[in-house]
């Protein structure tokens, strides 16, 4: 090979792959027309070797002679500022807890989970590139092709895609368990096979939907209350009792964190020490009479009355004549994924 007209032996060269394209594909780098060559390696994508005594005695040490004089100095140091935040170790960390665009519609709740489970299990609080640039979590905590590759025990992926420049960053992982989407409907829609669930799932946790759960409304009012206090600085006391009878009335579809919602929202409207009924989003008090309307017709429908055909209101033979397909809707109407 010819560089400026005369014969290079590309061998002597150093040969630098990366992957480029997002991964897609590997690309060699040649530097033939500049000395000295220099190539850098991000912090951990490489694992740290045993020492190796021979090895080590093969290395030559240089000790290059210079000298510099005040004229060659072109830049001056005038004041080193340590920054006093503590940045998180995410290459040295056996345990990462991550967390991507998924927790978007309660940031400060999912970063808190997720430090909550890091704790427990003695790790640190990574991120996707998406959750850096919406400013949600600073950049030392980022994982992936632009931020940093790890190589943990075990990596926990909380609403995280799994976009291939996040992937370059952890798949060198030696556990990896993503919580992205619900196994059982990945099984139902053929995205995974049912024999790897019933492989994987050694270790569940099942949730009921919170009208199931009625007695954990009263804690989970007045836990909100007090954070909510908290945060909007705020001195509210209590709740009226009609609120409370119509928090335990109301079926909540979408379960603790529709309840969270609504409260911050009566949060909002209150100009008082106690939140009313007033204060209460007009939806949850619209659905709330729409049932209780609808359960007191049927209870006051004739056991074998009729109706017209064009009627859309089921009558209560219907109703008695196929129990299974009440019961189906009414689950459906009420089963959510949110928790």
């Amino acid at each position: 090979m010819k560089i400026n007209g005369q014969d290079h032996d590309v061998s002597r060269d150093i040969k630098m792959t990366r992957p480029a394209f997002g991964g897609h594909l590997m690309a060699s780098i040649f530097c033939p027309r500049f000395r000295p060559a220099m190539a850098t390696v991000r912090p951990g994508v490489m694992k740290k070797r045993e020492f190796c005594a021979d090895c080590a005695e093969k290395v030559e040490i240089l000790h290059p002679a210079f000298e510099l004089s005040a004229s060659d100095i072109k830049t001056e140091v005038v004041e080193t500022v340590k920054a006093a935040k503590k940045l998180v170790d995410l290459i040295g960390a056996d345990y990462i807890v991550s967390v991507g665009r998924g927790i978007s519609k309660d940031v400060e709740g999912g970063i808190k989970l997720a430090e909550e489970l890091a704790g427990v299990l003695g790790g640190v609080v990574g991120s996707s590139r998406a959750c850096v640039d919406a400013g949600w979590i600073s950049a030392d905590h980022q994982v992936g092709q632009t931020g940093k590759t790890v190589h943990p025990r075990i990596y926990v992926a909380l609403g995280i895609s799994g976009a291939i420049q996040h992937k370059a960053g952890m798949q060198d992982s030696e556990c990896i368990i993503a919580v992205n989407e619900d196994p059982e409907g990945c099984v139902e829609r053929n995205k995974i096979r049912e024999d790897i669930f019933y492989r994987l799932c050694v270790l569940r946790y099942d949730i009921p939907e919170l009208y199931r759960r009625k007695g954990d409304i009263p804690l989970l009012m007045e836990y909100f209350r007090k954070h909510y206090n908290k945060k909007f600085h705020k001195q509210i006391m209590a709740y009226s009792s009609e609120v409370q009878d119509i928090f335990l009335a109301y079926n909540w579809p979408g379960n603790v964190r529709e309840l969270k919602n609504v409260i911050e929202s009566a949060f909002h409207n209150n100009h008082t020490a106690i939140l009313t009924r007033n204060d209460i989003p007009n939806y949850i008090l619209s659905r709330l009479a729409v049932d209780t309307m609808h359960a007191e017709d049927v209870r006051g429908l004739p056991l074998h009355g009729t109706r017209s055909s064009s009627s859309r209101t089921p009558t209560a033979a219907t109703a008695a004549a196929s129990p299974k397909r009440r019961r189906s809707c009414r689950s459906a109407s009420r089963t959510s994924p949110i928790r």
